[in-house]
Formats: C-alpha cells, structure tokens, sequence
C-alpha cells in the first residue's frame, strides 16, 4: 500500500478508540503525568511507538514523491496527532458518526500533504 492509503487507515484506527473510550483517552492523554513513575514510562513508550509508525510513514511519502517535499515528518505526526487526539474532547456519540468525523479530518490531513503537480 502506497503511503497515502497507510496514513488513511493509521487515522482511521487512532480515531476509533477515541470515541469508543473517550473517558479512557482523555484519562491516558491528560493524566498520565500522576501515574507510578513504571506505569508513566511505560505508556510514554507505547505513545512513542505510536508516533514512530505515523513518523515512518510519513517520511516514506514524503521520500517516495507522494507528499510534498517540504514537509517534516516529526512536526506533521504531532499535529495529526495532536488534531486526532482532540477529538475525544469533543465528540459526543448523538452526533455524527465515527467514519465521517474519520474521513472529514482524514480528507483534511491528505489534502494538505499530497503533493500537487502544478
């Protein structure tokens, strides 16, 4: 699969846990600083393997052509990171479904980072 499809699918699976557990996320995402100091690294280790596989990706379309050449990996998968992450602050389940709110942000993020011949 090309970069642009894995990206898809990564965002797709990062937004489902959000909302299936928001209380669980936002408990892993904002409080995770009181944990045990071996609880706290060992979810900073899962945190960083997480970010090394949207990291990854993202640098492969960028050296395969498929993203623009100007875009930095490690700024690029903290902001959709970030953006993704957010989510679960505000999403509320009468609302609209999981797989708009995925595709929305995906659209989003892909529109942004494909690379346009010109």
């Amino acid at each position: 699969q090309n970069a642009e499809k894995r990206i898809a699918l990564l965002l797709e699976a990062h937004i489902s846990p959000l909302t299936d557990r928001s209380d669980y996320t936002l408990t892993f995402l904002n409080e995770r600083k009181w944990l045990p100091k071996e609880s706290r690294r060992r979810v900073s280790q899962l945190a960083s393997k997480i970010e090394e596989v949207f990291e990854r990706v993202i640098r492969e379309g960028v050296e395969n052509g498929e993203f623009r050449p100007d875009l930095e990996p490690r700024l690029v998968t903290l902001g959709l990171l970030g953006m993704m992450n957010n989510v679960a602050t505000w999403y509320v389940r009468e609302g609209r479904p999981v797989s708009e709110i995925s595709a929305a942000l995906t659209s989003l993020v892909l529109q942004g980072a494909l690379k346009r011949d010109i």
